[in-house]
């Protein structure tokens, strides 16, 4: 999408999601560029300089949603590298009971895919908006490894929680799980159900 278009002296961004546009309206020289509201602009932008010349990052809702769409094929294919390179190294996952950094996360990860190797994520749910991108996820595998300190049971677990990421420039920078740490015990028949 090209943006053609003088700036004279301050821009001013309005944004109404709920008529469908963004404005950029440039405050003298009476200059109105319309995209879609499902793009998210951030601008630098120098004053008598073509808005082409200025910095910008251009991602859409459907590129951070593609992007949590990739981190979870990736998961599932197992191909951890790779999966760990669309997130950034100063990422901080908002676990129930703690944040973790990025290699906190991986040792949790790890352990918790020597529990249930088989274990699998689908994506039922993905909205977005702005940097944002909520989805519910429902896991499915068998605990056939060691469990937070509890032996393999041999049992499925099948398991579904909501969780939201936000992207900056194409990465995760934060995550919130919400897994139900007690339901899968109580699938395990570690602790009973009721």
């Amino acid at each position: 999408m090209g943006w053609v278009g003088w700036e004279r002296k301050r821009a001013l961004k309005l944004s109404s999601p709920a008529l469908g546009f963004i404005l950029l309206t440039v405050k003298t020289g009476g200059i109105i560029i319309t995209a879609p509201a499902h793009y998210t602009f951030v601008y630098v932008i120098q004053t008598g300089r073509n808005l082409n010349e200025g910095k910008r990052t251009l991602v859409s809702i459907e590129e951070n949603k593609e992007l949590v769409r990739r981190l979870y094929d990736l998961d599932n294919k197992r191909e951890k590298d790779a999966q760990y390179e669309l997130i950034a190294p100063a990422c901080v996952f908002h676990m129930l009971n703690a944040d973790l950094s990025v290699e906190q996360f991986k040792e949790f990860d790890a352990a918790f895919y020597a529990a249930f190797p088989d274990i699998y994520a689908n994506i039922e749910d993905i909205i977005a908006e702005g940097d944002k991108v909520a989805f519910r996820l429902t896991f499915t595998g068998t605990n056939t490894g060691k469990f937070m300190g509890n032996l393999p049971t041999g049992k499925k677990i099948d398991i579904t929680h909501t969780n939201w990421v936000r992207v900056v420039d194409g990465k995760v920078v934060e995550y919130w799980n919400t897994s139900d740490g007690l339901l899968i015990m109580q699938q395990l028949g570690v602790i009973p159900s009721q």
